[in-house]
């Protein structure tokens, strides 16, 4: 008996022991400090190529390691480069950061720090620095508000404050209609053509972006031809419309769907719109509507059926505004901020999911049925409809068809004078111009 008790003891010691081990706070060691002192410390932009970091040091015993450390646009995540170094107590580093095959957009700006191991495990911190990833093509101006910033480099400040102005006023309705607060400031960078925008974006974007609206960085990137307030009430509201919805929802979980994203940005912009419910009408009629889940996520690449589809969002976002409210819109949207999915935000709001809501809509439009591949529509024309020629081309189906006779004239072209190789790149697109109407000119724009 006494031997038993002896063991019961020593085993409850034990657990004890264990126990305390268990909850003893775990204290991680503190590495020594290396002291060093640091020479020159910069980082130096080569649009669009990327930036070099360099750095000078001398320590009092031998470095055999470096580490770069950089965020982007203060996130919390740190991105970690370890270039090589020459062991020693004193030695120049430098690291040029592709941002070509890393793209960053233009705008943003990157905080850094380097640190520096000794041979015995001691490290030495620089301070942090911050530099804006700018594109120096250009000499740019700047005004402000307390929650947005505009970058401008055409010269033209009255063209600049309207920027402003229209952004400010989009912040304030979305503010309002949604009962939100922009918590960062939103920086605005204008560019005054195609040609220039084209050059901040990354390798084999869509043709047909005219905006974008990089919400983690708070950038927002357009081409804003100077005086072509138009263009500045169609692309502002709606790129200010996705900055602001994803500072009210933002989580590690979830965003909302692209059909809800970019119908609510349609409906906050000025024109550019007005065709789009007889275009929604015309697919319905023909039994080719994209389904609503089919639209959670990604737009097609082509000009025609992005077209549709972002009609379809819009038709979407004012059906729901119809059917339950202004209000039952602003807690669908809300919801995301817990990061549900997208049947748990539509039924917490709307009272029916995805696809209820996918039936309810497209029965509104006098829906039969699927009948052929979605987006596939063909274009009706009258005499008193006054349906625009663009507006036939944003189905894509004329421009497909005139891709085929092009093709054919080339084959019989080529066969006639019997060359055994043709090269010529015979890609046809569209493109949206200053007036918001379809022309036959290079990539057709639009904004996501």
């Amino acid at each position: 008996m006494k031997r038993l008790r002896l063991t019961l003891a020593a085993i409850a010691l034990l657990l004890t022991a264990m126990l305390h081990a268990e909850l003893a706070p775990v204290q991680a060691a503190v590495p020594a400090e290396l002291k060093a002192s640091f020479g020159t410390q910069t980082a130096t932009p080569s649009y669009p190529s990327g930036i070099t970091f360099n750095l000078a040091y001398t320590a009092e015993e031998t470095v055999d390691r470096a580490e770069l450390f950089y965020s982007i646009a203060g996130n919390e995540t740190l991105n970690l480069i370890t270039p090589s170094v020459q062991p020693g107590p004193e030695g120049e580093i430098s690291y040029p950061l592709d941002l070509q095959t890393y793209y960053l957009p233009p705008g943003v700006e990157i905080t850094y720090y380097w640190r520096l191991t000794g041979k015995d495990g001691a490290q030495a911190e620089t301070a942090p620095a911050t530099i804006t990833w700018l594109d120096t093509r250009f000499n740019w101006q700047t005004s402000r508000t307390d929650k947005i910033i505009v970058s401008t480099y055409d010269g033209d400040a009255g063209f600049a404050q309207k920027i402003l102005d229209t952004a400010q006023q989009a912040a304030d309705q979305i503010e309002s209609d949604l009962n939100v607060q922009i918590t960062q400031p939103i920086h605005i960078w204008a560019y005054s053509s195609t040609k220039d925008f084209s050059g901040t974006q990354a390798p084999n974007s869509e043709s047909w972006i005219a905006g974008v609206a990089y919400q983690p960085f708070r950038l927002i990137l357009a081409v804003l031809p100077t005086g072509d307030t138009n263009e500045v009430g169609r692309v502002i509201p709606h790129e200010m419309s996705h900055q602001i919805v994803y500072q009210a929802i933002k989580n590690p979980y979830s965003g909302l769907p692209t059909w809800l994203d970019e119908g609510l940005a349609v409906v906050y912009q000025h024109g550019g719109k007005d065709q789009y419910p007889e275009l929604v009408q015309t697919a319905a009629d023909q039994g080719l509507l994209y389904s609503v889940r089919s639209l959670n996520s990604g737009f097609p690449y082509d000009g025609g059926g992005a077209t549709l589809a972002y009609a379809e969002s819009y038709s979407i976002v004012t059906f729901i505004q119809k059917q339950w409210g202004e209000q039952a819109l602003a807690n669908m949207i809300l919801a995301y901020k817990n990061g549900v999915t997208n049947d748990e935000a539509a039924m917490s709001a709307l009272g029916v999911d995805i696809d209820g809501l996918d039936k309810m809509w497209k029965d509104s439009l006098g829906y039969k049925g699927d009948k052929g591949p979605a987006g596939t529509i063909v274009p009706v024309r009258d005499s008193g409809s006054g349906t625009s020629w663009g507006e036939l081309l944003a189905s894509g189906v004329l421009i497909w068809a005139f891709i085929a006779l092009a093709g054919m004239f080339l084959v019989i072209r080529a066969w006639s004078r019997r060359k055994p190789e043709h090269d010529e790149d015979d890609d046809i697109d569209i493109t949206w111009n200053g007036n918001h109407q379809f022309t036959s000119t290079r990539a057709f724009t639009t904004l996501r």
